[in-house]
């Protein structure tokens, strides 16, 4: 049985608020923003479809947000029961995880879904730097 390490729950908050905000940037028109709309097929919505979606996000944003705080409960609780209180170390396991986790679980989307390989980088990218600023935030809040 896994014991549940003690967390530091501000670190926690910061990283949801953090991660909110990289999602913000990642997904702005300038940066991803645009090509993530063409590749879900966005570009082509009319403007009634974009006024409905438009109506729902903010539920939206708030369970992204709680996913957020989720994952960083979790990679904290990973941090916590390896020990790790370095930077390197963390992004270590950070890239460990985002491999055997995100990114195998988005390829596999590719290849039986035939997703979009474009939209698969876009998403599994957010992920990793997602991951990587929760463990920082983590680990420099121990």
């Amino acid at each position: 049985m896994i014991s549940f390490v003690s967390v530091n729950w501000l670190a926690i908050l910061v990283s949801g608020i953090v991660s909110m905000a990289l999602g913000f940037l990642w997904y702005c028109k300038p940066v991803f923003g645009s090509k993530f709309m063409k590749l879900c097929g966005m570009d082509k919505m009319s403007p009634k479809e974009i006024k409905a979606m438009q109506a729902g996000m903010g539920v939206t944003y708030v369970k992204a947000f709680i996913s957020a705080l989720i994952v960083s409960f979790v990679l904290a609780q990973l941090i916590g029961l390896l020990q790790i209180t370095s930077i390197v170390d963390v992004l270590s396991l950070v890239v460990l995880l985002w491999f055997g986790f995100a990114y195998t679980t988005g390829l596999n989307n590719v290849l039986f879904e035939k997703k979009n390989r474009q939209l698969f980088f876009i998403d599994t990218g957010y992920s990793l730097v997602q991951y990587a600023l929760i463990g920082i935030i983590v680990v420099l809040m121990a």
